[in-house]
């Protein structure tokens, strides 16, 4: 019996279940499948293992047929498979449970395994082939198999019966960004630096939450900017008490630690201004306009908790407040676009 199992073939015997029903008897393997709808199917199953015996596909005689009954079941989110596999002669055979996060991997699961009972490098009460008189040593499996085994099963897969206890997962690597479908994010410290919203360079200190949605960041935040002053040659002036609101929306391409991609930014300016000057009455005056502007961000990440980022950006103006004193003029025009930069850390909460 035995050594009819070195000569089964699984890509030319398996047929495909539909729902529950039971596929004829070919020579080599009888596959009987039961999988959720949006599993792989027994022909899915028929093609990895083609693909894993390649060449070595013979055809085997009736007495050497083997039944395979696999049934995939879902359960809190994750997938189990019972593979039953046995002599057609014999009442009872070799049973092992695969569980895994994904049905996708124990169609692999599967198709190595009757990929290797087709090969005769394992039986199906769990012992290895005994070699026959006169017949040479049994030689290692063929180098070509290494590649197909590895695509035919992606994601990792633990065995219920297996020999050895499964292999210890790798700890994460701090160097990584996190790996969460999404997360809430905090930007702090976030500082501030821009030309062309006020007379001169202005520099602020703000923060900013957001959340990471698979690749997309949503933030809202405000920036405090520090109070400047402009005196013209005539001697008068104002002083500027500026704040900043903005809801901004980043696309990012990740690779490795690293990410970058573009944004858009939409900003709420509202300035205080006080005039000065030869006979100038103490008063003030406050303006609010909006904003609209594109981004590129950078982002290094420190492990799956923080991050350093850099955010140049061009923004618009959708209006153009003129600051004036009544009686001298207007001192400073807001003019129709500004450039700026954001650098800060990102805690991932």
């Amino acid at each position: 019996m035995l050594r009819g199992l070195l000569l089964a073939t699984v890509g030319s015997a398996v047929v495909t279940w539909v729902g529950r029903g039971e596929a004829h008897p070919v020579a080599g393997v009888e596959v009987r499948w039961e999988a959720p709808a949006a599993c792989p199917n027994a022909d899915d199953v028929r093609a990895r293992v083609r693909r894993l015996l390649g060449a070595d596909t013979l055809e085997a005689s009736p007495g050497d047929r083997l039944i395979a009954e696999g049934t995939v079941v879902a359960a809190n989110g994750h997938y189990r498979l019972s593979l039953t596999v046995r002599p057609e002669k014999e009442p009872a055979g070799m049973t092992r449970v695969f569980d895994s996060d994904s049905c996708e991997s124990l169609a692999g699961a599967a198709a190595v395994t009757l990929a290797l009972l087709a090969r005769g490098e394992t039986r199906t009460d769990g012992a290895s082939p005994p070699p026959s008189a006169g017949s040479p040593p049994p030689s290692p499996p063929k180098a070509d198999v290494t590649p197909p085994l590895a695509s035919a099963s992606p994601q990792p897969v633990s065995s219920a019966l297996a020999a050895s206890p499964p292999p210890t997962p790798p700890a994460s690597d701090p160097s990584q960004p996190s790996t969460r479908r999404w997360a809430p994010t905090l930007q702090v410290p976030l500082l501030a630096a821009d030309e062309g919203n006020l007379p001169s360079w202005a520099y602020g200190l703000g923060i900013a939450a957001g959340i990471r949605v698979s690749r997309v960041l949503v933030t809202l935040g405000g920036v405090l900017w520090l109070p400047q002053s402009s005196i013209d040659a005539s001697s008068y002036g104002a002083s500027y008490a500026r704040r900043s609101g903005e809801l901004a929306g980043c696309y990012a391409w990740q690779k490795g630690p690293f990410e970058a991609g573009p944004c858009l930014t939409v900003t709420l300016e509202n300035v205080t201004a006080s005039g000065t000057g030869p006979d100038v009455v103490g008063g003030t005056g406050h303006t609010t306009w909006l904003t609209v502007g594109v981004a590129a961000r950078a982002q290094w990440s420190l492990g799956g908790w923080a991050a350093l980022f850099v955010r140049p950006s061009l923004t618009l103006t959708t209006s153009r407040p003129t600051f004036a004193i009544d009686g001298v003029g207007p001192l400073y025009q807001v003019p129709l676009a500004a450039v700026g930069v954001q650098i800060g850390c990102e805690w991932i909460l």
